[in-house]
């Protein structure tokens, strides 16, 4: 008697498979932080910020120094390029302490930052394919990297914008 499909699907599935008996390597996984949770550590926030109005809240409080070493190192950046998308000048940057907190503006800005980077490291899952998206020149941009477009709220969301079209499978 030839084995049909339906025959062999039956008898597949009565097969009664012990997981310790399955030889098959695991894949490891990746456990990618909570987004909201990974802005408020970028920041130094006391817990995640779940709100727009808490997003206000932090930039009145303003955002510690040392938060933006941090930034910059997560986004591959040196300290002149982070002072450059910041408008502030790096001598200024230099003469802040650790503990000092930036202005409203510049917390603003801050934030922003570290909410594109946030979504680019849940759409890319790794730091170093992060840091490649952040410094290539995309179509989508203008030829533009999207790292050049965060010195503005306009350029960070047009990143993010692309961002959730990557997140969807829109070419972008």
């Amino acid at each position: 008697m030839a084995k049909t499909y339906k025959s062999t699907r039956k008898s597949y599935l009565a097969q009664s498979i012990n997981p310790a008996q399955v030889n098959e390597p695991l894949a490891a996984l990746q456990v990618m932080p909570n987004p909201l949770a990974y802005i408020s550590s970028l920041l130094g926030l006391s817990g995640p910020v779940n709100s727009e109005m808490q997003y206000i809240q932090a930039s009145r409080q303003g955002i510690k120094k040392a938060a933006l070493g941090k930034l910059a190192f997560n986004m591959g950046i040196t300290q002149e390029k982070m002072c450059q998308l910041l408008h502030i000048s790096t001598r200024t940057y230099q003469r802040l302490k650790d503990a000092d907190t930036l202005d409203i503006f510049t917390s603003e800005q801050a934030i922003e930052m570290a909410q594109v980077l946030a979504k680019a490291q849940s759409v890319f899952e790794t730091d170093t394919l992060v840091k490649q998206w952040l410094h290539t020149p995309l179509l989508a941009l203008g030829g533009t990297a999207p790292l050049d477009l965060l010195d503005t709220g306009f350029g960070a969301k047009l990143v993010l914008d692309t961002l959730g079209r990557l997140e969807q499978g829109v070419y972008s």
